[in-house]
């Protein structure tokens, strides 16, 4: 494969499972092509030779980001791993070491790119409502997925349903439910993606 560019990315075909196509120029730079269609840009690379873990990141979707871009990104990610430094771990350790209310608003701050106005309202919501009276305070790199199934049905059983006086005549009624409960979860399960890290664990169901 040659450079990657706008027309090289254009031109790969959907299969019937997810791969990657890789950089001959730049050694550690990708694309990932799912089955659905949706391509990303991608970096990898090791640390410390074979025997060190391979780190890979997620630079952005295409389309989102231009293949010079993701190019520029992937460069810095490469030459810190030639001195020696895991940037890829360090933010780990940085958003793991948030609270859930924290990194709730740094992905609302910075991992909303794109959305509608009226989700990123929703969303708003859910987090003020659901997320943080019950998961706002415990730090992310404690959360186990039966922190996210208690949650779960807690939301879907009420608890964090509220009637607030809103002004002078205005009120926010909050329900839950078991739709919000699952929507709610599937949200949570997006700020933990952007958390870059494989150890949350959403239920199915949700």
């Amino acid at each position: 494969m040659p450079k990657l560019t706008k027309s090289v990315v254009d031109s790969v075909e959907l299969r019937s499972g997810e791969y990657v196509v890789w950089c001959n120029v730049l050694p550690g730079f990708g694309f990932r092509v799912r089955n659905t269609g949706v391509k990303s840009f991608i970096v990898q690379y090791r640390v410390g030779g074979r025997r060190s873990p391979v780190r890979k990141k997620t630079i952005g979707q295409f389309g989102k980001l231009t293949a010079q871009q993701a190019r520029d990104v992937a460069r810095k990610y490469l030459a810190e791993a030639e001195l020696g430094r895991d940037l890829v771990a360090e933010e780990m350790v940085t958003k793991r070491s948030l609270t859930v209310g924290q990194l709730c608003e740094e992905y609302m701050k910075r991992g909303t790119r794109n959305k509608k106005p009226s989700t990123l309202a929703t969303d708003s919501g859910r987090i003020k409502r659901h997320i943080n009276p019950l998961l706002g305070k415990k730090l992310v790199i404690d959360i186990s997925q039966n922190d996210i199934t208690r949650f779960l049905h807690n939301v879907a059983d009420g608890k964090t349903a509220v009637d607030i006086k809103t002004g002078k005549n205005g009120r926010s009624i909050v329900t839950g439910g078991k739709g919000t409960a699952t929507r709610t979860v599937r949200l949570l399960g997006g700020i933990f993606s952007y958390c870059p890290s494989s150890e949350f664990l959403v239920p199915e169901a949700a």
